[in-house]
């Protein structure tokens, strides 16, 4: 396994997220709807068979991330 692709899956989610949900889009500026919003990708990316929510943009984003985070460990 490549390091440096696992970084880059990362970085590159990251961003991403954080143009469409921080800087941008309806959630940006309110934090009641973000939270949750925050709480299910990360629920989505410690347990990828999570149900989708409906949302294209979201699910592709939470699928992404959980898709980064089942890369295997290096140390294992």
């Amino acid at each position: 396994m490549c390091r440096g692709q696992l970084l880059s899956d990362w970085l590159m989610w990251a961003l991403l997220f954080d143009d469409y949900y921080c800087d941008t889009g309806p959630h940006c500026a309110r934090p009641a709807s973000f939270n949750p919003l925050a709480g299910q990708v990360m629920t989505r990316a410690l347990y990828p068979a999570t149900t989708p929510t409906g949302d294209g943009r979201f699910d592709a984003s939470a699928s992404a991330l959980a898709a980064a985070s089942c890369w295997p460990s290096p140390w294992t």
